[in-house]
C-alpha cells in the first residue's frame, strides 16, 4: 500500500507524463532501471515538492500510467531466497518491489536522457562545465520551477 496521499499521487502522475514520456524501444540503460529513476525523482520530489518517493510508488504510478516495465534476470540464491544479479554491485534486488517481478533488475520504458538530466539538475554545476550543458541545465530548471508552480495551483496547495 502506498504511503503517498491522492494529492502527492497527483502531482507525481502529472510529473511523469510531462517529464518523462513513454520511449517505445524497451532498452536497458542504467539510467532506466528502477533503481536510478526512483533515486532521481526523489532528489527532484524533495527539493521541488516536500516529500519523498519510494520505489514502489514509483512502479505503481509508471503500471497505472501504462508504461512498458521489463527486467533482467540474475541468478537465483537458494540460501538467501533472492536473485542475485549477474554483475557485480548491488543487491538492490531483494528490495520489495523487485520482489513482483522475480528479477535483478527492473526497467522502464522511458528516455534516459530525460531522466539523466533530471538528476542533472538536482546538483550543483561544477567549475569547468561547458557552457552548452549549464545551458540545459538552467533549461530543466526553469521546466521544474513551472512545473511545481502550475501543478500545485491544480492539486490545491498554495
Amino acid at each position: 500500500m502506498s504511503k503517498l496521499s491522492d494529492n502527492q499521487k497527483l502531482i507525481l502522475k502529472k510529473f511523469i507524463t510531462h517529464f518523462l514520456p513513454k520511449r517505445g524501444n524497451n532498452r536497458k540503460y542504467t539510467t532506466n532501471e528502477i533503481g536510478y529513476v526512483q533515486r532521481t525523482l526523489d532528489k527532484v520530489f524533495i527539493q521541488n515538492f516536500g516529500f519523498n518517493l519510494s520505489s514502489k510508488d514509483i512502479l505503481d504510478e509508471f503500471e497505472e500510467l501504462g508504461y512498458t516495465i521489463f527486467t533482467k534476470k540474475g541468478l537465483w540464491d537458494n540460501e538467501t531466497k533472492i536473485v542475485k544479479p549477474y554483475k557485480k554491485g548491488s543487491l538492490i534486488n531483494s528490495i520489495d518491489c523487485y520482489s513482483g517481478y522475480d528479477a535483478s533488475f527492473v526497467y522502464i520504458d522511458i528516455d534516459q536522457a530525460k531522466i539523466k538530466q533530471l538528476m542533472i539538475s538536482t546538483t550543483s554545476s561544477k567549475l569547468n562545465t561547458s557552457e552548452i550543458k549549464l545551458e540545459k541545465e538552467e533549461e530543466m530548471k526553469k521546466e521544474l520551477h513551472f512545473f511545481k508552480k502550475t501543478t500545485l495551483l491544480i492539486a490545491g496547495f498554495n
